[in-house]
Parts: structure tokens; C-alpha cells; sequence
């Protein structure tokens, strides 16, 4: 697998948006907010297929 920079930088975002779940998600529970856990896991999904849809459309 050859790392060039557009590669890195979406793994990168991944890598951030994965963060950002898990730091959301323990917020969320910490503060027994269910409904801001359930809004931001279905943000992160939809913006995660959005991404994968657009790298998949550009590679091929």
C-alpha cells in the first residue's frame, strides 16, 4: 500500500473522526445525555458512508 498525501490525509480524518466518536460518546454518557449520543452516532455514520462513498468514487 502505497502512502501518498491524499491517502494519508484521509486516513488522517478518519483517524480524527474515530477521536471524536469516542471522546462524544463518553461525553455523552458521562452526562446521561442519550439523545446527543444518539444524534452525534448518527452525524459520525452519515458523515463516514458520505466519505467512504467519495473515496471509493475517486479511486475508481
Amino acid at each position: 500500500m502505497i502512502l501518498d498525501k491524499g491517502r494519508f490525509t484521509q486516513w488522517m480524518i478518519v483517524v480524527l473522526l474515530v477521536g471524536f466518536i469516542i471522546h462524544a460518546g463518553e461525553n455523552a454518557w458521562l452526562v446521561m445525555h442519550r439523545d446527543l449520543f444518539i444524534l452525534s452516532l448518527m452525524f459520525i455514520s452519515f458523515v463516514a458512508v458520505s466519505l467512504f462513498v467519495f473515496i471509493n468514487r475517486k479511486n475508481s
